[in-house]
């Protein structure tokens, strides 16, 4: 299982307990009587969860998401430990083999990588800024 990308992806994507964590108590804060209302209507659990609380809980998923790339784009201890191989290190290993050798001090290379790397995390945070802008006025304005 060692230098083999397929193990680390299975182990990436284990997942995380405070991203369940996070979930469940945003669900918590959820009115059960928008579920109950469903209920009286004739709504079946599958449909109470797509139609009612799918559509809620899109803020808090797009958070998870953004933090689980955050997470793989930063994490290093699992990669480094994995993955040996150049060819499959991923952007953090990568980066610290251009600045960890006895005589390496590729510093310029490596500041403008890093810049490069946050870039596509900073797109997709601007994109998904009404997801998160809307979980966080939710529930605010009564009537």
């Amino acid at each position: 299982m060692i230098d083999n990308i397929a193990s680390y992806i299975l182990v990436m994507l284990g997942g995380s307990a405070y991203n369940i964590w996070l979930l469940k108590n945003y669900f918590d804060t959820v009115p059960k009587e928008l579920d109950e209302s469903a209920i009286i209507d004739g709504a079946n659990a599958w449909q109470r969860f797509i139609k009612i609380l799918l559509p809620l809980s899109m803020p808090m998923l797009v958070v998870i998401f953004l933090f689980t790339l955050m997470g793989a784009f930063g994490e290093y201890v699992l990669a480094g430990t994995i993955i040996q191989s150049p060819q499959n290190y991923t952007l953090g290993v990568g980066m610290y083999q251009m600045i960890s050798g006895k005589f390496a001090q590729s510093w310029g290379e490596f500041a403008a990588a890093a810049l490069l790397s946050a870039l596509p995390l900073t797109i997709l945070f601007g994109l998904l800024q009404k997801y998160i802008a809307s979980g966080l006025v939710a529930g605010s304005v009564k009537g």
